[in-house]
């Protein structure tokens, strides 16, 4: 590899190079087209805020910067390739996109790491990123379901897409003043349920109190893992 790293911004038509830098290997066509419909979310625009890394004229890396200006936040999804070079990549990357979120006007620069990542490493060896907060991945194997007796006021019942208000408006009121959560728009609750996923729609439960929606469960189907996800709960 060289020494001359640079940026080059992200078009549809590079999308295949993206798909592979982003799972780490040759991606198929189910998963290409998973990718089309994530960076065509409401909030996302994938030819400003997604830029690929180059060593040479070889991508080696890519960030996509989703901005969130009602909190002027960026969140940050990258990748970068298993050469012995990654350090030094890497530490461009951030550098670079530190940058672009600055030159943004946001305030404040946001991404998960997994713990076991060799990417944690690179954060706490620099003063620039603090970590701020855990997330558990809790898992069960689920063989008999329990039988739930639900009170005669409350109802259960599974949204659809005329409820995609009530969702939003659920789900913001439930996670008001929460570290680091951005309030939704209609738009964005409705194409993530009904839009993103490979099977459509996302079952979503409404808890409803006397008519009155209450609470809801945010649930989705990993085709990969054959498991069932509990997204959000509130």
């Amino acid at each position: 590899m060289s020494n001359s790293l640079s940026l080059a911004t992200f078009t549809l038509d590079k999308l295949p190079q993206l798909a592979d830098l982003k799972l780490g290997f040759p991606a198929s066509k189910r998963e290409q087209n998973f990718l089309i419909r994530q960076l065509a979310q409401p909030n996302i625009d994938p030819e400003r805020d997604c830029f690929f890394v180059l060593d040479g004229s070889l991508p080696v890396g890519y960030f996509l910067l989703i901005q969130e200006t009602l909190l002027s936040r960026g969140v940050l999804e990258y990748s970068v390739i298993d050469v012995p070079e990654r350090n030094r990549i890497t530490r461009f990357l951030l550098d670079a996109a530190s940058k672009i979120a600055a030159d943004s006007d946001l305030k404040i620069l946001h991404v998960d790491v997994p713990e076991s990542s060799q990417y944690l490493e690179n954060f706490n060896a620099n003063p620039q990123w603090e970590h701020i907060r855990t997330h558990l991945h809790l898992v069960t194997n689920v063989r008999e379901f329990p039988e739930i007796e639900i009170p005669g006021n409350l109802n259960l019942r599974i949204a659809n897409k005329e409820d995609a208000a009530v969702v939003t408006s659920i789900q913001n009121q439930a996670f008001q003043g929460s570290w680091g959560y951005c309030p939704n728009t209609v738009a964005e609750i409705e194409y993530r349920i009904f839009d993103l996923p490979e099977y459509k729609p996302d079952r979503v439960l409404i808890l409803e109190q006397n008519t009155e929606a209450v609470g809801y469960c945010w649930t989705h189907v990993d085709s990969i893992k054959n498991s069932g996800i509990i997204g959000m709960i509130g």
